[in-house]
């Protein structure tokens, strides 16, 4: 997905990324917050934005290819993700039962799905250059977004 981001500039509206911005924010909560009610405003939007633009524009350009491709999720893929998510609780079918009685529930998985179809063919479609680095230089992490190296 980096090579995605950096080779397909695109502009993001600033509702898509306040939206996101949102979202991490209401994810940091939950991460470090648990059950508090933590005020929103308090954290600085700055903290947030390049990742928040990272992944709006991630999603726009995602969502082109789908639209692009015509792809939509692959009915077997969904019910394997369900089954896979079933298969942790003892009555396996009434959970089953559930996720295909509860539009929202499957449709998140429809999009976990849709995401990794997405993968596969940006994959697929992928030029790959080997290149001979050292083993330390291969372990290293890569640099956070933004940041010298």
């Amino acid at each position: 997905m980096d090579q995605l981001f950096t080779l397909n500039k695109v502009d993001v509206p600033e509702a898509l990324i306040s939206n996101e911005i949102i979202q991490l924010k209401q994810q940091m909560v939950q991460q470090f917050g648990g059950g508090q009610q933590i005020d929103l405003s308090m954290l600085p939007d700055d903290m947030f934005k390049e990742k928040a633009e990272r992944r709006a524009a991630l999603g726009v350009i995602v969502s082109e290819l789908v639209k692009a491709e015509e792809m939509t999720p692959d009915e077997e893929q969904v019910r394997a993700r369900v089954d896979e998510i079933a298969s942790t609780y003892e009555q396996p079918r009434e959970v089953v039962d559930y996720y295909y009685s509860k539009p929202e529930l499957l449709s998140s998985v429809e999009a976990v799905v849709l995401e990794d179809q997405v993968t596969e063919l940006v994959l697929s479609k992928a030029k790959v250059k080997e290149e001979a680095v050292s083993y330390e230089e291969a372990v290293k992490p890569d640099p956070e977004p933004g940041s010298e190296a």
